[in-house]
């Protein structure tokens, strides 16, 4: 309470802990007689040991100059005493009634957002939550750390409702930061627009509030705002000077195209703190930049590093990157050997269920094979992991998709109304566009081209007007459907669309599509062009799936083979 006395030494050591101090300095004053006894004492904040200790006597005349007397003495001493003290680590500022509580989650704070050490935040959260459970950005911080360890849907939105019960009662500083990732994840709640409000109101509370900074990014780059994305980086990496957020400037710039001012700032702060290539935050910033530069190896050999790393962060991220990565350049058995991996990790430590989709996904989209695939997608279904799953925790709308692009519409149709049914997410704002992608995805299996259009382009907006996350995913469907319908002109122009949009962005924004429809487009847009007889693009896009697709499968080399033959002919002007 504001109106509490700091004379007691526990309330002293204890505001000393929160705020990272190194000692406390406390005095007496007692009559003694006709005078007083005057005594001024310097002690470490932890333990309490005393450093510096100072006595004196005084009459009333000359009580000032003796206290004066003290002072100086006491001065003159403080530096080296403090020199005796090992540095502490200022708490994190946040409203807790238990110091212990405070202590684990700042540690929670420095695991996840500094040493991407998910695991061990969700473990030292998990006990400040044990010891304060009113303890809200604790809680907050646990649905965190579960998304970032890959932990269950369902144990995330239990945090996040726990967060949000007591968001009211705390400073703005701190209730707006929940409030924002309420809206951002909560699964009945997801709100963009709402949620970047929050995160807006956090920020002007406290602009030196480095989660605020942090999630505003974020939400800019959701909204396809990078410079606005790039700034709040920025601003962050000037409070907190530390590498793991220059490596997030690094990555949004990556993501921007800027790959010249992205690999400075990577090489200058990699020759200041060498070991700061090991970390996951760099690796990914560096897994970003060759994307941006179209360097497919680098990205294969850093991705492959990773994923033989002792730290199972580390090595989860490595195995999503060669798994994406090896789907685009049409290598399926590695990809399909690193989602084998994947499976296995996921599998330990209570983390959300695996579903093998990404089988189903190479037999539907690549292999030609859509029974084969649709057989996969049934298994999923009556499978014990799926029933035990939460639904929160299952890939609908996956499944509705490769349902329908393997032509089995009425399948689509019954696993989306199952999800319309029973997935607490399904009614949130940020749904709206998913749910449309999904119906025009079985909107073109029934052969409805003009339906699945304007589905799509419901889809390319979301709820807060802003473009959806995945905008190059929309433009390849309504370059699809355009093409069914025969609209040759316009499957191009969404086509070229897909291709526009910067290389990192699509392959490591927040919801990448190059791994599925990159080889897709490129193959898709030189035969559009060739039957334009349009020579010089069409060369330009078969060459471009050819050397993509140069070490692919070879259950795939057969197209590679036929695209060859066609530039051939190109070249020599034979054909039509």
């Amino acid at each position: 309470p504001k109106s509490s006395r700091l004379g007691g030494h526990t309330l002293v050591r204890e505001l000393a802990a929160r705020v990272g101090a190194k000692a406390v300095l406390g005095g007496r004053l007692a009559r003694v007689g006709n005078g007083y006894a005057v005594s001024l004492e310097l002690s470490g904040a932890q333990g309490g040991a005393v450093l510096a200790s100072y006595q004196a006597t005084a009459g009333m005349s000359d009580l000032l100059n003796v206290v004066d007397g003290l002072t100086r003495k006491l001065r003159g001493k403080v530096g080296e005493s403090l020199r005796q003290v090992q540095h502490s680590v200022p708490l994190e500022r946040a409203t807790t009634t238990s110091l212990d509580a405070l202590r684990k989650y700042s540690d929670a704070v420095v695991a996840n957002d500094i040493e991407m050490d998910y695991e061990r935040s969700v473990r030292s959260a998990r006990d400040a939550v044990a010891l304060d459970s009113t303890f809200a950005l604790a809680w907050r911080k646990l649905a965190v750390a579960l998304f970032n360890s890959r932990g269950s849907v369902a144990a995330q939105d239990s945090a996040i409702q726990k967060a949000a019960r007591y968001a009211d009662r705390l400073p703005d500083r701190e209730k707006y930061l929940i409030l924002g990732y309420y809206y951002e994840n909560g699964l009945t709640a997801a709100d963009r627009g709402k949620a970047l409000a929050a995160y807006q109101s956090a920020y002007a509370a406290d602009s030196n509030n480095t989660t605020a900074t942090n999630q505003l990014a974020l939400m800019f780059e959701r909204r396809h705002q990078q410079d606005s994305a790039i700034r709040y980086f920025r601003r962050q990496y000037q409070i907190d000077h530390v590498p793991v957020n220059a490596a997030r400037i690094i990555r949004q710039l990556a993501v921007d195209g800027q790959a010249d001012a992205a690999a400075a700032l990577l090489d200058s702060t990699l020759k200041a703190t060498p070991d700061a290539a090991r970390s996951l935050m760099m690796s990914g910033a560096r897994a970003t930049l060759f994307v941006a530069r179209g360097q497919d190896d680098s990205v294969r050999i850093l991705a492959e590093a990773m994923s033989k790393s002792a730290r199972n962060t580390i090595r989860r991220n490595g195995l999503m990157v060669l798994r994406g990565q090896s789907t685009a350049v049409g290598r399926l058995a590695r990809a399909a050997a690193a989602d084998s991996e994947l499976g296995a990790l996921q599998s330990a430590g209570g983390r959300a269920p695996f579903f093998d989709v990404w089988r189903a996904r190479f037999d539907i989209l690549f292999r030609g094979r859509p029974a084969e695939g649709a057989q996969r997608l049934e298994a999923i279904l009556s499978g014990r992991e799926w029933a035990n799953a939460s639904p929160g925790d299952r890939p609908y709308l996956d499944l509705v998709e490769l349902f329908a692009r393997a032509g089995k519409p009425d399948r689509a149709r019954a696993v989306l109304a199952q999800y319309q049914a029973s997935a607490p997410d399904a009614k949130a704002p940020d749904s709206r566009a998913d749910i449309a992608m999904a119906q025009g995805e079985i909107a073109l299996a029934d052969g409805k081209a003009d339906e699945a259009v304007r589905q799509f382009r419901t889809a390319a907006v979301g709820a807060d007007g802003a473009p959806v996350p995945c905008l190059s995913c929309v433009h390849f469907a309504l370059a699809r459907a355009f093409d069914r319908a025969g609209q040759a002109d316009s499957a191009v122009s969404y086509l070229e669309r897909y291709l526009a949009i910067k290389p990192g962005e699509r392959g490591f924004g927040p919801s990448s599509s190059d791994a599925m429809a990159l080889a897709a487009v490129e193959k898709r847009l030189g035969d559009l062009y060739d039957a334009k007889h349009d020579k010089t693009n069409a060369l330009k896009h078969y060459g471009a799936f050819v050397d993509l697709w140069k070490g692919a499968d070879a259950d795939l080399q057969p197209t590679v083979t036929t695209v060859k033959k066609r530039i051939a002919e190109l070249v020599a002007g034979e054909g039509k």
